[in-house]
C-alpha cells in the first residue's frame, strides 16, 4: 500500500478546519522533497482506513480520534532520473509595459 517507502508522512486536520487544509502543507512537503532530489506521491486512500479503524495505530502515533480529513505523502529516491525536459515553443509572447 505504501510501496515500501522509507518515509511516509500523514497530514491531518481538526474537525473544525477546512477540508483542504492538509493538502497545503503536504504540497509544500512535496516541493521541499523535490528540491532535495527525492520523489514523492500523495495518497489519499489511506485516511479512510485510519479514520474508521485502527484504534491502536492512532494511539501509538498520537493521532486524534476525531481526525476528519487527511492524506499520506510518501517519499523516497526515484528509480528513474530524467535529464532532459520537453522543449516547448510558445505560439505568442505578449508583453505589457506600463
Amino acid at each position: 500500500m505504501l510501496y515500501d517507502t522509507p518515509l511516509a508522512m500523514y497530514f491531518l486536520s481538526s474537525p473544525y478546519s477546512d477540508p483542504i487544509d492538509p493538502v497545503i502543507p503536504a504540497t509544500y512537503a512535496m516541493l521541499a522533497a523535490e528540491s532535495l532530489g527525492l520523489g514523492s506521491c500523495m495518497i489519499g486512500s489511506i485516511h479512510p482506513l485510519i479514520r474508521h479503524g485502527a484504534k491502536k495505530f492512532k494511539q501509538h502515533w498520537g493521532i486524534p480520534q476525531k481526525s476528519v480529513n487527511g492524506l499520506v505523502v510518501i517519499f523516497g529516491y526515484p528509480k528513474y532520473r530524467f535529464h532532459k525536459a520537453l522543449k516547448r515553443s510558445f505560439a505568442q509572447v505578449v508583453s505589457y509595459d506600463n
